[in-house]
């Protein structure tokens, strides 16, 4: 009884533990090549940044408007180094809707799209890899996620950017 009734349970709980398994998901480098204009490297003053508590609740309604106001540019990746980033940023995945922080902070990666829209990834080595898409006036279009394995992905990338 003692054993059917142990089965029983293991069978019930195996599911709700690979249940919260994150989705992982890979950046398309043919949508980021055909949108790219350039990529800057900016610091983003933000003292009010917050962290959310769970990364598995939907905090969309929390993240904040991308403020130009806040962000500096230190200086635009060199066209010939645009390739190595984009290739380096799609070897890693993405936790998809991994919700760590309600806007960027400090050293950021900005990628602008023809069309306006651009992607911030954060660079700081404590609190990087997070990817916001914000359209042309800044209003967030999307949280995509975390980089697994960020701190490898920002020591993988600081080295491009010369300022």
């Amino acid at each position: 009884m003692r054993k059917k009734l142990f089965i029983l349970l293991v069978l019930l709980l195996v599911p709700i533990f690979f249940s919260c398994d994150p989705l992982m998901i890979n950046l398309d480098i043919n949508e980021l090549e055909t949108n790219l204009v350039d990529i800057e490297l900016i610091n983003y003053e933000n003292d009010e940044q917050k962290e959310f508590p769970f990364w598995t609740k939907d905090y969309s309604d929390r993240l904040l408007k991308f403020d130009s106001n806040k962000a500096s540019v230190i200086g635009n990746l060199e066209e010939t180094k645009i390739n190595d980033f984009l290739e380096c940023l799609t070897e890693f995945e993405v936790i998809y809707k991994y919700y760590t922080f309600d806007s960027p902070n400090g050293r950021c990666a900005k990628l602008n799209y023809s069309n306006g829209e651009f992607i911030v990834i954060g660079l700081e080595k404590l609190n990087s890899g997070y990817i916001f898409k914000y359209d042309e006036n800044g209003n967030v279009i999307e949280y995509i996620g975390k980089i697994d394995g960020s701190k490898d992905f920002v020591l993988s990338v600081e080295h491009l950017f010369t300022y």
